[in-house]
């Protein structure tokens, strides 16, 4: 009579155990699954980002994967970006010359950081100062942004640059976030320059 009791017992201990071990193949199984399903989502979701300056643009823009079908987004995406592109003061030169490049495709950064913090030093040193007032913006495709506008620079009180200028930037988007790949330099701004300089010395004799 022991004797069945104690098989009985090991039954039913057996049988506990393997009701354990298929219910953990089962949870595993589903959280695998629920894995999958969060992986899909989240890739067919719309991309949400926030403007350095969101502040300045009240709120986050919703985009399309490529961000094709919202120019607008692009465009408010492109403003920030124009704004640390061109705009500084010896005080701030260098840090918006870092957050510019954060900005950059890691190809792009990798090409131009060094140049950059070079330039921006040195701007600070100089107590360059540099301001520009957008006039036009135009995005193609989501990914370039043709920029017009007003650009001044001053070393220290002096001002040493005004011209009207024209650029565009190019985007790519890496992991659904455009990233800049190209920008135009400011061509016109050496002969303003030049031309304010010589004015400069006119004056003066």
């Amino acid at each position: 009579m022991k004797k069945t009791k104690y098989i009985n017992l090991l039954a039913n201990e057996s049988g506990k155990s393997q009701n354990w071990m298929l219910m953990s193949f089962f949870l595993m199984g589903f959280c695998v699954f629920l894995g999958y399903l969060l992986k899909t989502t989240i890739n067919e979701m719309p991309v949400k980002l926030v403007p350095y300056d969101f502040h300045k643009n009240k709120g986050v823009i919703e985009t399309t994967k490529n961000g094709t079908d919202n120019q607008t987004y692009i465009q408010l995406i492109a403003r920030s970006d124009i704004d640390l592109l061109t705009q500084f003061s010896p005080q701030n030169s260098v840090k918006r010359s870092k957050q510019l490049v954060n900005r950059f495709t890691p190809e792009l950064a990798v090409n131009t950081k060094a140049s950059l913090q070079d330039q921006a030093e040195q701007n600070k040193e100089d107590q360059i100062t540099q301001s520009f007032l957008v006039q036009t913006l135009k995005s193609r495709d989501g990914r370039e942004v043709l920029v017009s506008g007003h650009l001044r620079r001053w070393e220290g009180e002096e001002l040493i640059s005004d011209s009207l200028i024209k650029f565009a930037i190019s985007y790519e988007y890496i992991d659904d976030i455009p990233l800049i790949i190209n920008f135009t330099p400011f061509e016109e701004e050496e002969t303003i320059t030049r031309k304010l300089n010589e004015i400069n010395k006119v004056g003066v004799k």
